[in-house]
């Protein structure tokens, strides 16, 4: 059990790594809505803010509670296409309460800004794939190439947290980079159509800051 509750206490630290002073990876996530610059430009009220900071927070504990009884199931590290699937299962009621925040032109802002921040790891998200519109193949290559990003997250972590108090700056350059490795390989199993089409999506230029 002690093996099981360490192994999800350091999945969990895995997604905040790099939330610290700002820092956070971007994949195109809808928690970007928690970003400062993100609510300006779709000009949330204190009202909107407060909502969705609530809805993120369900959402995440949604996540843990599902990836702790998948672990639990397995008695060990799972494929991270297991993970994936029981987290699609829980993002259709996410969408729709965050719909349900916004308005129809902050809605339609909100999906293109998860264009322009996360680029083509938004390729994770069903929506994306749905409406690019990816193959099945496409969707299985991308499928593998997040499970060994996945796998290296996981070899990265256990060595980190074998050496001692992990490194959090260490940590975000590493997912950074990780990350980077991912998204240049999805990027090079899309059509030039498709790369058009991403492009369109992201819709109007926008200008991220700090804080």
């Amino acid at each position: 059990m002690l093996r099981l509750v360490g192994l999800i206490a350091s999945l969990s630290l895995m997604a905040s790594v790099g939330a610290q002073e700002g820092k956070r990876i971007e994949d195109g996530n809808p928690n970007i809505l928690e970003r400062k610059d993100v609510q300006a430009e779709l000009h949330l009220s204190q009202d909107q803010i407060a909502k969705v900071v609530k809805e993120v927070e369900y959402q995440a504990n949604r996540e843990v509670k599902a990836m702790t009884d998948v672990i639990e199931q397995v008695n060990g590290v799972p494929d991270q296409s297991v993970i994936r699937a029981e987290k699609k299962k829980l993002q259709p009621a996410h969408l729709k309460n965050l719909k349900a925040i916004l308005d129809d032109a902050q809605w339609q802002r909100f999906n293109e800004l998860r264009v322009q921040i996360g680029g083509y790891d938004v390729l994770r998200y069903d929506a994306f794939q749905t409406v690019l519109p990816l193959t099945k193949e496409q969707i299985g290559q991308i499928d593998e190439l997040l499970n060994q990003e996945y796998l290296r997250d996981v070899e990265y972590y256990k060595q980190a947290f074998a050496n001692g108090p992990l490194d959090k700056e260490e940590s975000f350059k590493y997912e950074s980079e990780n990350r980077a490795k991912t998204r240049a390989e999805i990027g090079k199993l899309l059509t030039p159509e498709q790369l058009e089409k991403l492009k369109k999506l992201g819709g109007a230029p926008f200008t991220p800051t700090k804080g």
